[in-house]
């Protein structure tokens, strides 16, 4: 609802969305839910190879792994596997200001929708953006993953894990932007 009420703050009646992980699903289950608010989508790190029972559970331990320990640890031990900028400080500061009630609300959001549903209501194009490293969410499974969307476009960052931006930024902005415009044409197959 926090996005819906944002987009129509801003008088914004349709938007391109993008989403890592967490925010992807946010992303799928708002275009699920408003499809005619989104125009295509670009996500990464997005569960979507696991039935919703193994997510459930997946992010069950994660909320755990948080509450067990000191947050900041927590995410201080999950950058290396995510980004091969894993000691950069300023990603560290970024996370470092995410607070654990929003952490728990947005796993407890993710956790309480049935993103199956969102999977298959979504027919807007979709551009999955995937590190060449990523063992959270390898390419080969995203890309059987993908299949149940009418023209997914998968593209595989080099040398990138998990947080392909990051990793890659410039490379990771010229695809996202080559997507949009195709997207925009009015000859696009999308």
């Amino acid at each position: 609802d926090d996005l819906l009420r944002l987009l129509n703050h801003l008088h914004i009646q349709q938007a391109t969305l993008f989403g890592y992980e967490l925010g992807a699903c946010i992303a799928m289950h708002f275009a699920g839910l408003h499809p005619d608010r989104v125009d295509r989508l670009v996500i990464t790190a997005y569960p979507l190879f696991y039935p919703d029972a193994v997510r459930q559970k997946m992010l069950t331990q994660r909320l755990h792994e948080i509450r067990s320990q000191d947050p900041a640890l927590f995410l201080r031990g999950r950058l290396p596997a995510i980004t091969s900028r894993g000691d950069d400080d300023h990603l560290w500061d970024a996370y470092q200001k995410v607070s654990l009630y929003t952490y728990e609300s947005i796993i407890q959001l993710i956790k309480s929708s049935d993103l199956s549903k969102d999977y298959h209501r979504n027919v807007k194009p979709v551009l999955y953006l995937t590190g060449e490293l990523d063992d959270h969410y390898p390419p080969h499974l995203v890309y059987h993953a993908l299949q149940i969307y009418p023209s997914p476009i998968l593209v595989q960052v080099p040398g990138a894990k998990n947080l392909v931006h990051i990793d890659h930024p410039e490379y990771t902005a010229k695809r996202i932007t080559a997507f949009i415009k195709t997207c925009s044409q009015p000859s696009s197959p999308w």
